[in-house]
């Protein structure tokens, strides 16, 4: 993704004294059970005795991407208490890809502040960093064919703007700017991330069905 100094935006000379802010909830998606059975899947076609001696399941693979991008929410928030534990693990890169896209982006030309939260039903009760070493432990063994990121909690507050700056509205992912970011949609759709203050999410960008299929034969599992 092009950082925020090569957006190439229009400057707006307007200042704002006020500043709005705008909350995107993560939620609990298809898409991201979706993505789970499609590793396995893909684990399965290439290694079935391999998968099969792991026991690495689907719904495993689902609770432990919503496990860790829980605790990059509550990092966000200063809420942390794992970091050492969290930055050890090995993680998949989209789900990867979506903790580092997620965070704080401070609009100052429109004066707005994006930031993230959570469903109340995103949590997983019961589940522990033990359980995250476990399943990390397990996809670690297919590592010559799964996109595995290593250390993959990011340290910044700050999101990535094209991610921050779109959300889903009516079944459309919708962005404040006029360009489509692939990366950007691919993540917004992951995260299931909606938001409010819907004027000022303007540019429409793809259907959540297109998307999803793109999402599913997307390089975001296989090395």
């Amino acid at each position: 993704m092009e950082s925020s100094k090569t957006l190439g935006f229009k400057a707006n000379p307007q200042t704002h004294s006020d500043v709005i802010r705008v909350s995107h909830i993560i939620h609990d998606t298809e898409a991201m059970e979706s993505f789970a059975q499609l590793v396995v899947s893909v684990i399965g076609a290439e290694k079935p005795l391999q998968l099969q001696a792991t026991g690495l399941t689907a719904d495993e693979i689902h609770a432990f991407n919503k496990f860790i991008i829980a605790q990059r929410v509550l990092c966000l928030e200063s809420k942390c208490k794992m970091w050492n534990d969290l930055k050890k693990l090995s993680v998949l890169l989209l789900p990867e890809a979506a903790m580092d896209g997620i965070g704080q982006y401070l609009d100052r030309n429109r004066g707005y502040h994006h930031f993230v939260s959570l469903e109340e039903k995103f949590e997983t009760p019961g589940y522990s960093i033990k359980d995250a070493r476990e399943t990390s432990l397990r996809l670690s063994y297919f590592e010559d064919i799964l996109a595995l990121r290593k250390d993959a909690m990011p340290r910044q507050v700050d999101g990535v703007p094209e991610v921050m700056s779109s959300a889903i509205f009516a079944n459309r992912v919708k962005s404040i700017f006029e360009h489509k970011n692939e990366d950007a949609e691919f993540i917004t759709v992951f995260l299931g991330m909606t938001a409010d203050h819907e004027d000022h999410f303007r540019a429409l960008c793809d259907d959540l069905d297109y998307i999803e299929g793109g999402l599913r034969s997307s390089s975001y599992i296989k090395r």
